[in-house]
């Protein structure tokens, strides 16, 4: 029987009955065991596995949001921050900032390969096979958090075993960059595609509206990010594929499980009949949606201080460590809120769940312009429960936008255009432009039936889509009735053009969530054009604005250093 070290969090079966949970997700333990003494052979040992897992993807959660939005345009970093959150927004990152480390990312990995290694996929309990939903669980975390792991440090030691012994560590692995990373997890994930991962409401400590990170949703993501890669290196006919299937993935989650950009939470002007000009707000709703019991978060990091692993990205946003840059606060303000041909002003209400002017807690001594000094607000919204801190992965709305960005190019623009206009729904599908292509019925990928021949992942007729509104209807009023403004205008690119409305609208949408930078790429990326990455990044700087652009014109100077 061989002696192994006890790596951080292994939650091996035997040692369930043996210590607290407490105990269990100690990760500085220097205790010993047996392997073979550890198999999970019940779903309640494969649960534990999971809340173990889930206890080291905790660790994840502030470098998620602050390595996704500080190199990104939308966020800074003020005076009273830290040098480290100054380097990431400087791109000066040294190897001792503690947000720049990997291990936290291989300890999530190599925690997922002990649960894939010892699952045991043939339990029944109940009828059921509950321990394949934790293994789908288990790969998807796999696969999104290897996926973070390379966007952020540009290749990856890619790992498949757990790594127990001092000799695993000193095995020599594959190093894999993006492209083959994707290729790797798209084969990996396919068999569970159906699969939505295990609920984990059944923990009230990781609390999630749907299910954590549903395999559907990453595939998406790494059809998407292939997809892109082939496109920018010329391979088209290649992309197309990949867009086609991340459409898909996208698609099958939003009707599954009835994503909805609901009615429900649009934020709207109350206007003065007569002369047509906005009185006060009448409804600010968009901001339930950042609430601990709101309905639209497909996918969340979730912590507890009783993991001992709690986010601090809401008190580094309360003391204005971070903070809205001019751009992100320019973007909702310049916006143009339509109520009728007659009746429009200036702003977009998602502003007011965004960020907050701190005027009251302006110090005349410090000499701030109080109109710039914003505080991010989604994060204290959402962490109000002092027991229950949340981090977006997921809403609903960014995987529509997601879905548009896949639709757009495969040059179903207009559809893709209507994601944010007027939403996905049987009056939107009924315009006359809307599918502008011809349909070929080898693409339809499903036996669910298809009116008219629309491919089915173009298919939004049917009535669960009614209550679908565009993404910018949650702030800028009546756009589904406007005619002249939000329009795709004549003689322009359309799939360029509708792209970069979409990265506006994300902007917009899912500012400070923790996926700016990354979006920036993935375009960056598609077109083959550093600079697009570089000039938006850029703009939120003053005095050194042209040495960021500068640094940024160079792929390589995106990534982490290891």
């Amino acid at each position: 029987m061989k002696k192994v070290r006890y790596i951080p969090v292994l939650l091996l079966a035997a040692a369930l009955t043996m210590v607290s949970c407490d105990g269990m997700l100690n990760i500085d333990s220097d205790r010993y065991t047996y392997e073979e003494d550890y198999r999970m052979g019940s779903d309640h040992d494969s649960l534990y596995a999971i809340v173990g897992i889930l206890s080291e993807l905790q660790k994840l959660g502030d470098r998620y949001v602050l390595l996704g939005e500080l190199r990104g345009e939308l966020m800074e970093t003020t005076d009273d921050a830290s040098r480290f959150l100054k380097q990431i927004n400087e791109f000066t990152v040294t190897k001792d900032n503690p947000y720049a480390s990997v291990k936290e990312y291989y300890a999530v990995i190599n925690n997922c390969n002990y649960a894939i290694q010892h699952l045991d996929t043939s339990l029944i309990s109940k009828g059921n096979k509950p321990n394949y939903r934790i293994m789908a669980a288990a790969k998807s975390i796999r696969a999104w958090t290897y996926l973070q792991l390379v966007l952020n440090y540009g290749s990856a030691n890619y790992i498949t075993n757990p790594i127990l012994t001092s000799d695993d560590v000193d095995k020599d692995y594959e190093v894999v960059d993006l492209s083959t990373l994707c290729d790797y997890l798209i084969q990996d994930l396919m068999p569970f595609i159906n699969e939505d991962g295990a609920n984990m409401g059944l923990f009230a400590s990781f609390k999630s509206a749907q299910s954590l990170l549903p395999a559907k949703l990453v595939l998406g993501d790494l059809y998407l990010w292939k997809a892109s890669i082939l496109e920018g290196s010329g391979n088209a006919a290649a992309a197309e594929t990949y867009y086609r299937m991340a459409a898909m993935c996208y698609y099958i989650l939003m009707y599954n499980e009835d994503l909805l950009i609901s009615t429900d939470y649009r934020s709207l002007w109350q206007f003065d009949d007569k002369v047509n000009l906005p009185l006060k707000i009448e409804q600010d709703k968009w901001e339930q949606l950042f609430t601990p019991s709101g309905l639209e978060t497909v996918a969340a990091l979730a912590s507890s201080p009783d993991y001992g692993h709690p986010f601090t990205i809401d008190s580094l946003t309360f003391k204005r460590h971070v903070a809205p840059t001019t751009v992100a606060i320019n973007n909702w303000t310049s916006g143009l809120y339509y109520n009728n041909d007659f009746g429009a002003t200036d702003g977009d209400l998602r502003l007011g769940a965004s960020a907050a002017n701190a005027f009251s807690n302006y110090d005349e001594t410090k000499k701030v312009d109080y109109d710039e000094d914003y505080l991010i607000l989604k994060y204290l919204l959402i962490n109000s429960d002092d027991d229950q801190k949340i981090i977006f992965v997921n809403r609903n709305s960014h995987i529509y936008l997601k879905y548009a960005e896949a639709i757009n190019r495969l040059g179903y623009s207009n559809l893709a255009f209507e994601t944010m206009k007027s939403g996905l729904n049987p009056r939107t599908a009924r315009k006359p432009v809307i599918y502008n292509e011809t349909y070929d019925s080898t693409l339809i990928v499903s036996s669910k039936p298809t009116p008219g021949g629309i491919i089915t992942y173009l298919d939004f007729t049917d009535n669960k889509f009614t209550n679908n509104v565009g993404t910018k209807m949650r702030g800028l009023g009546n756009l589904n009735i406007d005619t002249t403004f939000f329009i795709i205008r004549a003689n322009v690119d359309t799939i360029s053009f509708v792209e970069d409305e979409l990265i506006k609208e994300y902007a917009l949408e899912t500012a400070f969530e923790g996926n700016r930078f990354h979006d920036l790429m993935r375009v960056a990326i598609r077109r083959n054009d550093p600079a697009y990455l570089a000039n938006k990044v850029a703009e939120k700087y003053t005095d050194n604005k042209e040495i960021i652009r500068t640094k940024l014109m160079t792929p390589a100077n995106w990534y982490l250093p290891k």
